[in-house]
């Protein structure tokens, strides 16, 4: 008799409801693939685009032809490529390490430009290297992006 009444009362009991579950578990896995698109959207850069290539391949095809004054207070800079320059950055050598300057200095094909190095405040015959780095400005995604090509620099001075 005992047994009976334990079985009796659970009837009486409901559990969670189908739908409600079945809620859950739609939330459960929308949760995990969120989590999982996050986490290998990281693996997968999107490259900045200049041409509609990768803008390395770009900064393989830059030429400048870049010449320091003798007292190192300009520089001259001639676009000889066919890829057009956002900016010109300046890698700046000496024994405690590199510093860059940069140069809002827009260089269309064949365009030339001098860069004036004195209005800067800063000493250039310190330095024991000075290499440029054209800067280029490609589309990563649907905003304008820049990229400083470092692979190749154009070694200007060197001591």
């Amino acid at each position: 008799m005992e047994k009976i009444r334990k079985n009796k009362s659970r009837i009486g009991k409901k559990g969670v409801s189908p739908v409600v579950t079945t809620v859950l578990l739609i939330v459960l896995v929308l949760i995990v693939a969120m989590i999982i698109f996050v986490w290998a959207k990281g693996w997968f850069k999107e490259q900045t685009q200049k041409f509609n290539e990768p803008i390395e391949r770009a900064c393989e095809s830059v030429d400048l032809n870049v010449q320091l004054s003798d007292m190192m207070d300009s520089l001259d800079v001639i676009n000889q490529g066919a890829v057009p320059v956002f900016k010109i950055a300046l890698k700046l050598t000496d024994a405690s390490g590199s510093e860059i300057d940069v140069f809002d200095t827009k260089l269309g094909v064949g365009d030339s430009k001098t860069i004036d190095l004195s209005e800067t405040g800063r000493d250039y015959s310190i330095y024991k290297k000075i290499e440029v780095l054209p800067i280029l400005l490609g589309k990563k995604g649907n905003e304008d992006a820049e990229k400083r090509c470092d692979k190749n620099p154009i070694l200007v001075y060197e001591e």
